[in-house]
């Protein structure tokens, strides 16, 4: 499972994440937000907001329990 993580500006939120991240001992890479854009896909909000990828799904903002369900849905990651 791929999971890359870029943070946004509002930091409560990308901090929040990436406590989540750092506590379920998920292993992520962080991307820029550059690097986000040049996939050639238009996200609203992904400046302001932190974005995570997983498996090439892009996911604006999402919470701790969603990411957590989808983790959960895959067999080979461990929470």
């Amino acid at each position: 499972m791929m999971i890359r993580f870029c943070p946004g500006r509002k930091r409560e939120k990308s901090n929040a994440l990436t406590r989540f991240l750092k506590t379920n001992h998920v292993e992520y890479e962080l991307i820029r937000q550059d690097e986000l854009l040049t996939r050639g896909t238009r996200l609203y909000g992904a400046a302001e907001e932190p974005v995570i990828e997983i498996d090439g799904k892009i996911f604006v903002n999402p919470n701790p329990q969603a990411i957590r369900k989808l983790l959960a849905a895959d067999p080979a990651a461990e929470i």
